[in-house]
């Protein structure tokens, strides 16, 4: 009987460990298995401010000025907003009483509500244009109006 030299023993050693890394990466690919997962949904859009930074001083009778600004985001994701509206809010002025009180009838809004179409990110950013706020020419004298303030209010959807 012949005995197996030590070259063959290592051959042979070497041929199961390939056949046995073989055999175990078979193994590997053929497990199975399963899971499951979840995610929820955020509970909802945080309001967004609109803010007005353009300025809206030198009013005159028959006179107009451009309304434009930009967004306050407080959520931590971006919000989409797809309009802003403007309107006068109810107000009345009458620092001389022997002339018409100024309210918020002698103003208008036009260009209401102005298309916007912007992801807003986080923070302040975005920006709106084209609402328009006009004094009217009135028949009457609009001395009270000189130096009011007209509050407009916006909002965003």
């Amino acid at each position: 009987m012949k005995r197996f030299s030590k070259r063959t023993w290592v051959l042979g050693g070497v041929a199961a460990v390939v056949a046995a890394s073989a055999i175990g990466a078979f193994a590997y690919w053929t497990v199975s298995g399963s899971g499951s997962g979840s995610a929820s949904t955020g509970t909802g859009n945080v309001a967004v401010t609109v803010n007005q930074t353009s300025s809206s001083s030198g009013l005159y009778p028959g006179g107009s000025v451009g309304l434009s600004g930009n967004f306050t985001n407080p959520a931590s994701f971006n919000q989409y907003v797809t309009s802003v509206s403007a309107s006068i809010q109810s107000f009345s002025y009458q620092a001389d009483n022997t002339k018409p009180a100024c309210t918020n009838g002698d103003f208008s809004i036009s260009g209401s509500p102005a298309t916007v179409g912007q992801d807003v990110a986080p923070g302040t950013g975005g920006s709106w244009t084209g609402i328009t706020l006009s004094m009217t020419n009135a028949a009457t004298n609009q001395d009270n109006c000189k130096g009011v303030t007209v509050p407009v209010a916006y909002t965003s959807n």
